[in-house]
């Protein structure tokens, strides 16, 4: 017998009510679910996102030729981890010989990415020969590449190999090696307390990368 309301009619909806009761319950937990699900899709789209300038290289015969061009030119740390503005000779050996994926005449250069003080933007190989006095170890900008325009890669022109001693700058956009202190110079190349390294000069912008694009294909 159901008990009676006030009015002398039965309570017959307490039972609907039940029912009802945990037909909510259930739909509370279908949703809670699915935003879970939605949630972890997110985030892994977000950390697929973060590693997606990694590449196989499997697939290129040189990163420095096929992988670093376009938006690598403009934002290359979005990329990798670099230093800016100044690399040592013992950064080069310790941080980034050896470290990328080219082609067998390149194997051991580093390399530099630039913006030249006339806003042209581009990138080289330079790798540090050998010298009988070790205060006149020579850097040498072995290839270069400049773009007339980064975005579609108009006009891209190439540099032949540029050999700095000490004390001596290098205009980019000419290709011309010239006293450190001139003003249209890019970079410099000098040696402080022994320490060898290439800087920035004069408005330009250098960054080195410190890793390859590549990673090793997945298991």
């Amino acid at each position: 017998m159901l008990p009676r309301a006030a009015g002398g009619g039965k309570l017959a909806g307490v039972g609907a009510g039940v029912g009802m009761s945990a037909m909510r319950e259930n739909l509370f937990s279908v949703r809670r679910r699915f935003l879970s699900r939605a949630c972890a899709g997110l985030l892994a789209l977000y950390v697929g996102a973060a590693g997606a300038g990694y590449f196989d290289c499997n697939v290129v015969y040189d990163e420095f030729e096929q992988l670093m061009t376009k938006n690598f030119l403009v934002e290359p740390d979005r990329y990798v981890s670099v230093v800016a503005g100044r690399l040592t000779r013992k950064d080069f050996i310790d941080l980034q010989k050896g470290r990328f994926t080219l082609r067998a005449e390149r194997e051991g250069f580093g390399i530099g990415i630039v913006q030249t003080n006339r806003n042209t933007r581009g990138k080289f190989l330079l790798s540090w020969n050998q010298s009988p006095r070790e205060d006149l170890i020579p850097l040498v900008i072995e290839e270069t590449v400049l773009y007339g325009r980064v975005s579609d890669g108009y006009a891209p022109r190439r540099l032949a190999p540029i050999y700095v001693k000490p004390s001596f700058a290098v205009d980019l956009d000419s290709g011309q090696v010239l006293d450190a202190g001139h003003e249209t110079t890019d970079v410099v190349y000098n040696i402080e307390d022994g320490v060898f390294y290439i800087e920035a000069v004069n408005g330009a912008s250098l960054q080195f990368p410190l890793e390859s694009m590549c990673h090793a294909p997945a298991s």
